[in-house]
């Protein structure tokens, strides 16, 4: 639901009404309330000026009270999560904040490359054993199942054009009672044709306050329809790229979250993908660039791109027969974890 809030709204410094407007955020961010079919920012006090150039509410972010929709895909053994957030760059700090201020550790975030659920990726530290519950009731994103009744798209769609047209017709009379109310401050004519202009802003007024109601009316009874929940769409690309690298890269075996990385993180693959083709041709000598991992016999370690930084790490060491490398592909940040991990297999 949109957000509205009580503002004053002036015109060359002279106070016109005080009411309550639709909230935006303009394309930089900033607080801004609606006012005659254009955009304007709220200054120091609950203001708006609209003697001055406002902004299309389309180039503008409706301001909802609703939190962005978000996804958690827990790591495995209390390794890294990632939250998926659907949204612009503002939802992604804004579920970031609200993350860091319920105690969890946010290591990284940006676009999410997969073409799986959510427009951005945050990433998780370990979290306690009550974390996951925690931060599930945190996103707040209740499973529900709902099956509406066989009319209610129609019965929305025709809720949707009242509401549209209702404001429509509210946005055209608040338009003409600003006109009115300006011509009988202004004006100097006789007072008979002045009462008469008097009478039509209060039966304007009358419409206009008639009009509102309507308004929220019908605002209620549209939100009290209840809407399916879109499924949370697959990751392919994860997916797409475990296949192709079972098929073109038979001799290496990925280990822990390697894809999901690979998949989420990596805006460039190229050296990764050259790295590992390289490896995989090898039988015991390891190609350049690779060295010892100190503390971990039988380990190798390599350092490679991410197309962000140049913090990516590979970790790998032969196994079976036939001869096979396992390897594991992640970032610095994670290395203390990952090091635990090798410890362990």
């Amino acid at each position: 639901m949109a957000m509205t809030r009580d503002i004053r709204v002036l015109r060359a410094g002279r106070e016109l009404t005080r009411q309550h407007l639709d909230l935006f955020r303009l394309p930089d961010g900033a607080e801004a309330a609606k006012w005659g079919g254009l955009v304007f920012p709220i200054l120091s006090g609950d203001l708006i000026e609209v003697s001055g150039a406002g902004v299309p509410p389309a180039q503008c972010q409706l301001w909802q009270e609703e939190a962005p929709v978000s996804e958690f895909v827990p790591g495995p053994e209390g390794a890294d999560s990632y939250v998926f957030v659907e949204g612009n760059a503002y939802a992604c700090r804004q579920a970031e904040q609200r993350l860091t201020e319920a105690g969890f550790e946010v290591l990284r975030s940006g676009p999410n490359l997969s073409g799986g659920a959510g427009d951005w990726f945050i990433r998780l530290g370990p979290m306690a054993d009550d974390g996951a519950a925690k931060l599930r009731n945190l996103l707040d994103q209740p499973a529900r199942s709902i099956t509406p009744s066989d009319d209610t798209p129609l019965r929305e769609r025709l809720l949707v054009q009242a509401l549209v047209a209702s404001r429509a017709a509210q946005a055209l009379l608040r338009t003409e009672l600003d006109r009115a109310r300006d011509s009988a401050e202004q004006s100097s004519i006789q007072i008979r044709e002045g009462e008469a202009r008097a009478d039509s802003v209060d039966a304007m007024a009358l419409r206009l306050a008639e009009a509102e109601a309507e308004v929220t009316e019908l605002r209620a009874r549209l939100e009290a329809i209840p809407r399916p929940v879109t499924p949370p769409r697959a990751n392919r690309l994860e997916t797409e790229l475990s296949v192709a690298a079972t098929h073109l890269l038979p001799r290496l075996e990925f280990v822990g979250g390697s894809m999901r990385f690979v998949a989420v993180e990596l805006p460039d693959r190229a050296i990764l993908w050259r790295a590992l083709a390289e490896l995989d041709r090898q039988e015991r000598r390891l190609p350049a660039s690779w060295k010892s991992l100190s503390g971990h016999s039988g380990w190798w370690e390599r350092h490679f791109s991410t197309g962000r930084d140049n913090q990516g790490r590979l970790y790998a060491r032969t196994v079976g027969t036939p001869l096979r490398w396992q390897v594991l592909v992640s970032h610095k940040q994670e290395q203390p974890m990952d090091l635990r991990r090798i410890g362990r297999m």
